[in-house]
């Protein structure tokens, strides 16, 4: 263990990490332009993770622009 944090399923610091990592790089070159539009899929324990992501991104009103929706693939109803 480097960090004080424990694995958890529910944890989507990652995710949050990554989509705000691939916002900045996709800014567009001009301010004419429009957004280059990003869409978050995930499959399994990725799917959990995706949809508590958005609830938790669209519940804030944080989400990014750039994000305009998501997918939840076998998504699993219990563990």
């Amino acid at each position: 263990m480097t960090t004080p944090r424990s694995y958890t399923a529910a944890y989507t610091g990652d995710l949050r990490s990554v989509v705000h990592q691939l916002v900045s790089r996709m800014k567009p070159m001009n301010s004419s332009d429009s957004i280059c539009p990003l869409f978050l899929v995930g499959n399994s324990m990725g799917g959990i993770i995706v949809t508590k992501y958005l609830g938790e991104e669209g519940l804030a009103a944080t989400l990014p622009e750039n994000v305009l929706g998501g997918i939840s693939l076998g998504n699993p109803f219990s563990f």
